[in-house]
């Protein structure tokens, strides 16, 4: 997703996740939810991450959110779906790949 603003990335992970899981992006960044929203969130902080952006960051966009709150949706989003924790995995590849043609569609 070379060319692409930290920020323009961010934003469109929020709709992907979101639109994926039938929620709207102040849903994913609000107060708790129903487990489904949980997973959503979870999913939500596991791509933020295979962006590069700190687990401190990623808290502050998902509604002020503690550190400790990311690394445990980031670890229960990657144990449920048996993902690569590694930036470099082979899922985060596809998750970034599909988002960068999103990105590319939308010009």
């Amino acid at each position: 997703m070379n060319g692409y603003s930290l920020a323009q990335k961010r934003d469109e992970v929020l709709a992907y996740v979101a639109h994926k899981h039938g929620c709207s992006i102040a849903d994913l960044k609000g107060p708790r939810g129903k487990q489904a929203l949980a997973n959503a969130r979870h999913e939500a902080m596991w791509m933020l991450r295979q962006l590069g952006m700190s687990y401190p960051r990623i808290g502050a966009i998902l509604g002020g959110r503690d550190h400790s709150t990311i690394v445990h949706g980031v670890m229960k989003h990657a144990e449920r779906t048996h993902k690569d924790l590694r930036p470099a995995g082979e899922a985060a590849n596809e998750v970034l790949q599909d988002l960068e043609e999103r990105l590319e569609r939308s010009k």
